[in-house]
């Protein structure tokens, strides 16, 4: 796979925002709950809940993913539409090597409404990487038709023409991408530029390297 490396540094990057956005999530639902609970000395459920998630975070952070991957069962058992131990359970799954679980917990997560655009490019990128190609098409199309200005999605879809040999698509992707005007401080537009560029120069060589094999 030619583009593993920038895919996984993309991956690192949504890891980071997905528990920076869970952290604030949890937060916040805490600070509602002990609002509600003043002159109430109960545990409410979901109060127990994020308690028992933020221990399987800690053990994840810590490399303990069968501890981590214990408690989050748990939770589930619990509440099986928990969104924030749905997730981290995604990356767990696929950290011990059982991505193809971890795709299936991606497509419930959008089935249960959690259909963010974060989410869609990890299947995305689970479903490419494993070569389940149709299915990582019709992933990033539809991702495109949702989120069409989205800088990530455009250089995700061009890299995956060049993967499967559509160079002219690809050169088409690329030139569009760099056609854009956008704020050119932003770092995702500063890749995103780069990247193109970088495209641009892969297919002249896969054109040269198909003129000598004629």
């Amino acid at each position: 796979m030619s583009f593993v490396p920038l895919k996984t540094l993309y991956y690192k990057k949504l890891k980071f925002v997905y528990f920076a956005f869970l952290f604030l999530c949890l937060f916040l639902i805490g600070c509602a709950s002990l609002k509600m609970q003043r002159g109430n000395n109960s545990e409410s459920s979901d109060d127990a809940l994020i308690k028992k998630y933020l221990v399987a975070q800690k053990y994840y952070w810590e490399s303990k993913q069968k501890s981590s991957l214990e408690i989050l069962n748990e939770i589930l058992k619990l509440n099986p539409n928990f969104i924030p131990a749905l997730k981290l359970k995604v990356f767990l799954l696929d950290d011990i090597g059982q991505r193809d679980e971890a795709i299936k917990l991606l497509k419930k997560l959008k089935e249960i409404g959690n259909d963010s655009l974060d989410n869609n490019l990890i299947l995305y990128m689970f479903l490419d990487l494993e070569r389940k190609y149709e299915e990582a098409e019709s992933i990033l199309k539809y991702s495109l038709e949702k989120w069409p200005d989205d800088i990530n999605v455009k250089k995700a879809w061009m890299e995956f023409l060049f993967e499967q040999c559509r160079f002219s698509d690809a050169q088409k992707e690329a030139n569009e991408i760099l056609s854009l005007k956008w704020n050119e401080a932003a770092e995702e537009n500063i890749s995103a530029k780069k990247s193109a560029e970088e495209m641009l120069k892969k297919i002249e060589l896969k054109k040269v390297e198909q003129f000598k094999n004629n």
